[in-house]
């Protein structure tokens, strides 16, 4: 399908999804007359062999990346555009963002179609998943629809080229390219959002082997004190993916004593208590992390 066509069906949906009687079984035939094969003109079962040149490594990104991950991946760079979940899958698949908006119609129709499934998922149960706007719908509706009615507030949101993507679309994402994803949040202080956000994704249906890797992270880290920075706060924000690669042989391990120790102190939060409502609702959201200077954001730039 033609990036003008994709274009074009996206904004369709918007429209049905706007429209002041929302038909969904219009939105449902319109997802299903467009599925993956026709949507995205690649082999989704190949991999891009090797790092693509061209993608500069991301060394702000590098200091968040778990300490499993620091010897053998890094963190390359992606557009900072609102599209930088799908930037980053198009980059590991094809070694370009030129699948990005692509990718975004295929998720929509993917979550759409198979709504029920993801329904069903505990993840999809729980508030911290969600943007503020979803989870305000949400609790406008009767009880028995609250979940449904977010669910499908948060696909809305998505039909926004530029529009940042939550944990939802990760998982879409993996049932598109039928492979699992490993979802990696930072190693921050607050032990809830690893738990939530860090995970490796299954998708409905596994054809293809072999997992790609997504790092969750935020404009404004640039470098080792404002990774510090954020890895230290309670509530951080997110706001940015990134693809994680295999090193090269000559690939530099990015890594500091500083980083260590606070990975080794980090708190263990069993509640979400301990943090505000609205500071939790801000990483689904991507607002700007907390105490930190460049506020820049890379949604709708």
């Amino acid at each position: 399908m033609e990036l003008k066509e994709v274009r074009s069906v996206i904004r369709k949906l918007r429209r049905l999804f706007t429209n002041y009687r929302v038909n969904y079984e219009e939105i449902k035939k319109l997802a299903e007359s467009n599925p993956t094969s026709k949507i995205i003109p690649h082999d989704l079962s190949t991999l891009n062999s090797g790092k693509p040149s061209g993608i500069h490594l991301d060394k702000g990104a590098c200091f968040l990346l778990p300490p499993q991950y620091q010897a053998e991946f890094e963190c390359l760079k992606a557009k900072e555009d609102g599209n930088c979940l799908f930037n980053s899958v198009s980059i590991i698949l094809m070694g370009t963002e030129d699948l990005s908006t692509h990718l975004r119609l295929a998720v929509l129709c993917e979550l759409i179609k198979y709504s029920k499934h993801y329904l069903s998922l505990d993840e999809f149960k729980k508030a911290i998943t969600y943007s503020d706007k979803a989870l305000d719908e949400g609790d406008s509706a009767p009880p028995e629809m609250k979940h449904e009615v977010r669910y499908f507030a948060q696909i809305r949101e998505m039909c926004d080229i530029g529009a940042w993507c939550t944990l939802l679309a990760i998982y879409g994402l993996s049932s598109v390219l039928e492979r699992p994803i490993n979802s990696i949040f930072p190693p921050v202080r607050n032990s809830l959002y690893e738990e939530t956000f860090s995970r490796r994704i299954e998708p409905r249906i596994l054809k293809n082997k072999g997992e790609i890797k997504i790092l969750w992270t935020n404009v404004s880290v640039i470098d080792a004190k404002t990774a510090s920075v954020f890895l230290d706060e309670l509530a951080p924000s997110c706001n940015h993916f990134v693809p994680v690669f295999p090193k090269e042989a000559t690939g530099i391990q990015i890594y500091t004593k500083k980083r260590i120790k606070l990975i080794n102190t980090r708190i263990s939060m069993t509640s979400i208590d301990h943090v505000p409502q609205n500071q939790l609702r801000s990483l689904a959201l991507g607002n700007p992390p907390l105490n930190l200077n460049n506020n820049e954001t890379c949604r709708n730039k």
